[in-house]
């Protein structure tokens, strides 16, 4: 999944927050040189990395805090699935 992020410009840091089994919010950090052109590139690598069986949404953010335990996860599960 990393792989979808290289090559975008103006992407500083990024993380994937699982909200559902078919959801995935994406939190990104930018500089000024991320425009539309960059956005949609990001969303097309996303979604051909894993075959439309998730959907994506993007959050743009000035900064991607750390953990508590000062680590930076790029993937973080935000959801429970019910039994």
């Amino acid at each position: 999944m990393s792989l979808a992020f290289l090559g975008i410009p103006g992407l500083k840091q990024a993380r994937l927050v699982q909200k559902s089994l078919d959801k995935v919010l994406v939190e990104i950090s930018t500089t000024s040189e991320f425009d539309s052109t960059a956005k949609k590139r990001l969303q097309h690598q996303l979604t051909e990395k894993v075959y439309h069986t998730l959907s994506f949404e993007l959050l743009v953010k000035q900064r991607i805090c750390q953990s508590d335990t000062g680590k930076y996860r790029f993937v973080v599960s935000d959801f429970t699935q019910d039994a």
